[in-house]
């Protein structure tokens, strides 16, 4: 299972561009499909579809936690090595192989968390809250924005990988949009 979820992490980021566009746009034409012809409200009862929303909303937190598990494991790891803690060959060989793919499917697990939150949003905000604004979905938003710079900053490191003040802009901006969303998880429950 993990030779193999280490050749699907190699796989998508050697073809990371063509599986984010092919993503995003999914994502947007099924938006503007339902914008255009209502049918999600035709398949899922009204009654339901704040669940459905949060059950996607779900969805996105679970990828977004496997997205930043890199940072956690490699910091966690690197730490460890420059304390000089006694860790043995096993776990160091399995620190390393976990490293390597989360490393890699970061990118695309992004991609991926960026196109179910769009998702998320429009299903709760234009289908469950018919377009209202509220607290909740003002919270929303302020994640969704701060998300997409989170996006942009990923999208820079991958056209210039030697600029490494990008990863600190990254990083910041990705600890901001956990803090946001987690304000809007508070409002929303």
């Amino acid at each position: 299972m993990a030779a193999w979820l280490g050749n699907l992490a190699k796989a998508a980021h050697q073809k990371f561009y063509v599986l984010a566009l092919v993503l995003v746009l999914a994502v947007t034409a099924l938006v503007m499909s339902d914008q255009s012809a209502h049918w999600i409200e035709r398949i899922i009862p009204f009654e339901r579809i704040g669940k459905v929303g949060e059950s996607i909303g779900e969805t996105a937190f679970f990828l977004g936690f496997v997205a930043t598990l890199y940072y956690g494991v490699r910091d966690a790891f690197v730490t460890a090595r420059k304390m000089h803690a006694p860790i043995p060959a096993w776990l160091d060989s399995l620190a390393k192989y976990w490293i390597t793919v989360l490393r890699l499917a970061h990118p695309l697990l992004g991609v991926l968390v960026f196109s179910v939150v769009l998702l998320h949003g429009y299903v709760m905000w234009q289908i469950w809250a018919a377009g209202n604004f509220s607290f909740a979905v003002e919270t929303g938003l302020t994640a969704a924005a701060i998300m997409v710079m989170v996006a942009l900053s990923g999208l820079f490191i991958r056209w210039m990988p030697k600029l490494t003040k990008l990863r600190y802009v990254h990083r910041l901006v990705g600890i901001l949009f956990v803090l946001s969303f987690i304000v809007h998880r508070i409002v929303a429950d």
